[in-house]
């Protein structure tokens, strides 16, 4: 018995040190963004027709990474899958793309939940494909997942995922920033959650107007109330203070509020 006892003590020492490591693993490695930072502009490869306009046009859409079609049964809303199947993933974000391209009269685009490399698309790069696809666009990408590796389900775990927003435009920005969001979970839950954000996005307008836009996806689930009434405060405080500048304002995305 005492035998017996000292070896469940090693391999409960053993197990407590695996979770230690891989906790350690993923605190090091766990995506740390400034409270604001400048993006990267990528400019298109066609140039587009700017001339003044009356009326602007705007696209917003959760395209939910391309994985979460009428098929699939997400866990993380009570379901048992992670993700379709490669096949599936593919056609789904194929018409994506082709549904994107079909409304390429839009001045400008918002798009969240688009993955970069993670195992939940098949390490697709969905960022440089929207980019080729709306290839008169301007375009900035901003991260708000990026965690080294998501263990759930512990039978089937999510792995690998780097994911972000994208706004994209036909007019060239004067800038574009990625404004940090307050978290809402404690250690070590928030090493494997999004880490939310808003991409504000500036244009001067053919008329001298300044147009700002903000692209953002806020807090879900039914944990995250409290993060999501900050976000709303932040968020109002900085379109306020943009409209008292005499700028245009409009934000959209996915408010996660129903």
């Amino acid at each position: 018995m005492k035998h017996l006892f000292k070896t469940l003590i090693r391999i409960i020492g053993i197990i407590l040190l695996i979770v230690a490591g891989f906790l350690g693993y993923v605190t090091l490695g766990k995506y740390k963004p400034g409270k604001i930072e400048a993006l990267a502009i990528h400019a298109p490869t066609l140039k587009s027709n700017n001339a003044a306009k009356e009326v602007y046009n705007l696209l917003t859409w959760n395209i939910g990474y391309a994985g979460l079609g009428k098929e699939m049964d997400f866990f993380y809303e009570g379901g048992k899958m992670v993700r379709p199947s490669s096949a599936l993933s593919q056609q789904y974000f194929k018409n994506i793309l082709n549904e994107i391209k079909g409304a390429d009269t839009a001045d400008f685009i918002f798009l969240q939940e688009v993955d970069k490399a993670a195992k939940r698309t098949f390490y697709r790069n969905e960022v440089q494909a929207v980019q080729d696809k709306l290839n008169d666009y301007y375009s900035v990408f901003a991260v708000n997942y990026d965690v080294p590796f998501v263990p759930v389900p512990i039978t089937q775990p999510m792995g690998r995922v780097k994911a972000g927003q994208m706004t994209l435009s036909k007019m060239a920005p004067d800038s574009a920033k990625r404004y940090a969001l307050p978290g809402s979970y404690g250690w070590p839950k928030r090493l494997f959650l999004l880490d939310r954000c808003f991409i504000l996005t500036q244009f001067t307008l053919p008329s001298g107007k300044r147009l700002s836009l903000i692209n953002l996806h806020n807090s879900a689930f039914s944990d995250a109330v409290q993060a999501r009434q900050q976000e709303l405060v932040i968020l109002k405080r900085l379109m306020v203070d943009l409209y008292r500048q005499g700028q245009y304002v409009i934000a959209g995305g996915d408010w996660n509020q129903n």
